[in-house]
């Protein structure tokens, strides 16, 4: 599945399937080794998983991921500060490099950051219609004469 099919989109139950990154390797020169279809898949969901986290505001008991949110959240946070090349924080080196491809990426041809591109691209603007529907329907009501 591609991340704009809805299997690839839900997020399992615990934070080491998500597809981490578990061990060092540049995304800028994939090897073959790393270009199978479940390494890719599972770069394509942690980079969701980690843009989920990076803009979820709900509470951890109102949110779908809950404690993996919070996980991720608190890696978020901890990127966010980090300099540290060799950092032993949890998945932190791995996570900054495939961020940092992914941020710099541009390719059409990338297995990775391409359709999730795509999907965020298609996301935001799936928002934005309902947002200009919404407005819209608000508007008319507005317009109604009261009887």
């Amino acid at each position: 599945p591609t991340p704009g099919s809805a299997a690839a989109a839900a997020v399992p139950a615990a934070p080491s399937s998500l597809g981490a990154p578990s061990a060092p390797g540049s995304f800028d020169n994939m090897s073959i080794e790393n270009t199978s279809p479940q390494f890719i898949q599972k770069q394509q969901r942690w980079l969701l998983f980690l843009r989920h986290c990076a803009k979820c505001r709900a509470p951890e008991s109102e949110c779908q991921l809950q404690q993996q949110c919070r996980f991720g959240k608190q890696l978020w946070s901890h990127i966010l500060g980090c300099s540290n090349p060799q950092c032993q924080y949890p998945r932190c080196s791995t996570s900054k490099e495939l961020l940092k491809h992914h941020q710099k990426c541009s390719s059409q041809a990338c297995p990775i950051c391409h359709p999730v591109k795509e999907y965020v691209r298609k996301t935001r603007q799936k928002q934005q219609q309902e947002l200009e529907d919404q407005q819209r329907q608000q508007q008319q009501q507005q317009q109604q004469p009261f009887m």
